[in-house]
């Protein structure tokens, strides 16, 4: 999410997502946007004015577009400021031939922001207060990977990052508690960029400078230190202006060492953000049984969002929510992240009807995001629905019960949460997990667990099948490897090669470019899962203008026993979110034996956690309920 005045792709179209990129041209007006957001952003977008370019395999991007329709010599504007440097290199280097990259006007004019006026909201200036937890120890941690890569200074842009490292909060971003500054850090010195009269208590060991004068800044530490190659780190995300003042020679871009840091939780925060999933979880399985008992045929999509969003208000050390709760019924929850509004498109909760709610919060403890997908009514599902909600399950059971070595990139395990739902035919267009926050943002790198492994990464496609495997043609090598290797890992084994390489047509015994092998190639780059850090898994199936379903919770890794491997190097996963899964929806024969004892296990995992807490808030109806939620199938 962005400040409301940083909105300015929402009001140049329309569109709300959270991705996408607007490309406008003297005779064109394009967005680009990946599969959470088509249907969402055609019925938002004018259509006689905007055009939808889906991101997909086969389709063109920004780059290729550009190139095609770009008159030579063209100028194109990009605003550095708001634009990565990652992103705005390498389009210069695609197009150097073609194009000019314009990412500064005179006196910093932005042209949406000409547009809007005196209508855009302002820079926000709420309270900057300390975080309730601190955790000494985190520059030190920063400065030591700096020293191990030779780097006299790092530049920090991102927003979650600065509050972790800082131990401070606030509330400028809505959903993220975090607050504008810059901060840039030396081997001894840690400046912070930001509104003073903000700071509601003092900080130890840092110097505080104006906001504004982050960018005059940067070139005068740089000169102060020592000469030096690649000796001043930013992050690949890092804005274009900033990245720019920093002479070629000596910048180092890779991911922040305060990302990676941060991403492993500590034993303080893996406690505190049980306790967050506590507190979440009794606000929930409350909105599920109030649903179930009062909503069917009298709450509307935004009705029923505004009630869990209060229930969750009502806990003790709730913040805000983490993201705008997704309230979704029958055809709106086939939108991905369907944004509930009011008015003639707010649907009824009504008997007979699948109903989709995805919502987090932020509490002092941690940050929570789940989805529970349940069915409305006293009748029964379709077939479809509950043989689609089942493979959904077993997919999200395959993930959380995987064995799996430690350092792991989450592209190798990304297809085991999917391969139920190959097998019939089906698929869903977004990631299975991403990295959550400690009371930070819901969303949050580098860890992810997707078909995607980086914008560089490149690997061959297979159009043939593996054994007994059922995948979508098209699929690369490296989302096929893991499931030869999943038996091995169970136990503490694997083997230092691919699975399969191509072979020749009475030429070559290998052959490229195909190649099922944990490898990407040299330039992709993922992050790798490691204990403690902590991620959504979250499969789902969407049929247009019929249903959606997604089954997510949080998840911690954790180092597993294994019969033959040290435990510290591998890896299994524990669920911290504590909220039932709909019975209803499941069926027991497409289940086997292992699935079910899962599926027993966590419910009763979710009753003794929640139970006391139900007790002693006095919710002994909500309990009740729980019970029948949780009885063993």
């Amino acid at each position: 999410m962005v400040a409301e005045r940083d909105k300015r792709r929402e009001f140049i179209s329309g569109f709300t997502g959270s991705a996408g990129t607007a490309v406008i041209s003297h005779s064109e007006a394009l967005m680009w946007t990946d599969g959470r957001y088509w249907l969402q952003s055609v019925q938002q977008m004018d259509s006689s004015v905007w055009k939808l370019m889906k991101q997909m395999p086969g389709s063109p991007t920004i780059e290729q577009w550009i190139e095609k329709n770009a008159p030579k010599d063209s100028r194109i504007w990009i605003d550095g400021r708001y634009s990565s440097f990652q992103y705005i290199q390498k389009l210069s280097n695609s197009l150097m031939d073609q194009v000019t990259i314009v990412s500064t006007l005179p006196r910093n004019l932005n042209l949406i922001d000409e547009i809007w006026g005196s209508e855009q909201p302002s820079m926000p200036s709420n309270p900057i207060v300390p975080f309730r937890y601190p955790e000494e120890g985190k520059v030190t941690a920063v400065r030591k990977r700096m020293s191990q890569s030779d780097c006299k200074l790092l530049v920090i842009c991102a927003l979650d990052e600065i509050a972790w490292l800082l131990d401070l909060r606030s509330s400028d971003i809505p959903c993220n508690p975090v607050f504008f500054a810059y901060a840039f850090l030396t081997l001894d010195k840690l400046y912070l960029f930001v509104d003073s009269a903000r700071l509601k208590s003092p900080l130890r060991d840092v110097e505080i400078r104006d906001y504004n004068d982050a960018f005059a800044t940067l070139p005068q530490i740089i000169q102060n230190l020592p000469d030096g190659i690649k000796d001043v780190w930013i992050p690949s995300s890092c804005s274009y202006s900033l990245g720019d003042l920093i002479p070629t020679k000596r910048r180092k871009v890779a991911t922040s060492p305060v990302a990676s840091i941060k991403a492993v939780k500590s034993p303080l925060e893996i406690k505190n953000m049980r306790l967050a999933h506590v507190k979440d979880g009794v606000a929930l399985c409350e909105f599920l049984y109030w649903l179930e008992t009062a909503g069917v045929g009298t709450a509307t999509e935004t009705s029923a969002a505004a009630k869990v969003d209060d229930l969750r208000s009502k806990q003790e050390g709730f913040l805000s929510l983490s993201f705008n709760s997704i309230s979704a019924v029958g055809p709106h929850a086939a939108i991905i992240h369907f944004s509930p509004e009011a008015g003639p498109n707010d649907l009824l909760l009504h008997d007979g009807c699948l109903y989709l709610i995805d919502s987090g919060g932020q509490y002092w403890e941690g940050t929570t995001d789940v989805t529970r997908t349940v069915y409305l009514g006293s009748g029964q599902p379709s077939e479809q629905m509950i043989e689609a909600f089942t493979r959904i399950l077993k997919g999200h059971i395959a993930l959380a019960t995987l064995v799996f070595p430690s350092g792991t990139p989450g592209y190798r395990v990304d297809s085991f949460a999917r391969a139920a739902l190959w097998e019939v035919g089906l698929d869903y267009a977004h990631g299975t997990g991403h990295g959550v926050g400690m009371c930070l943002n819901v969303h949050e790198g580098p860890q992810l667990i997707s078909y995607r492994v980086s914008k560089d990464g490149e690997a061959a496609n297979i159009t043939a099948a593996l054994a007994t495997l059922v995948f979508p043609s098209g699929t690369p090598g490296y989302r096929v490897d893991s499931f030869a290797r999943a038996a091995l890992w169970e136990v503490g084994l694997d083997y230092a090669h691919g699975t399969g390489h191509g072979v020749g047509m009475c030429l070559n015994v290998h052959e490229g470019p195909q190649l099922i092998s944990y490898r990407v190639s040299k330039d992709g780059e993922a992050a790798n899962i490691t204990a403690g850090i902590i991620m959504s898994n979250e499969p789902g199936y969407y049929k247009e203008s019929h249903f959606g379903i997604r089954l997510e919770s949080l998840v911690v890794f954790k180092n597993k026993s294994t019969k033959y491997g040290c435990e510290e190097n591998w890896l299994q996963s524990d669920t911290i979110t504590m909220a039932p899964i709909q019975l209803k929806l499941i069926d027991k024969s497409l289940l086997n034996q292992k699935e079910i004892d899962w599926l027993n296990y966590y419910h009763q995992t979710v009753l003794s956690v929640l139970k006391p807490e139900l007790i002693s808030q006095n919710k002994s109806d909500v309990l009740q309920w729980l019970e029948k939620q949780c009885i063993p199938i």
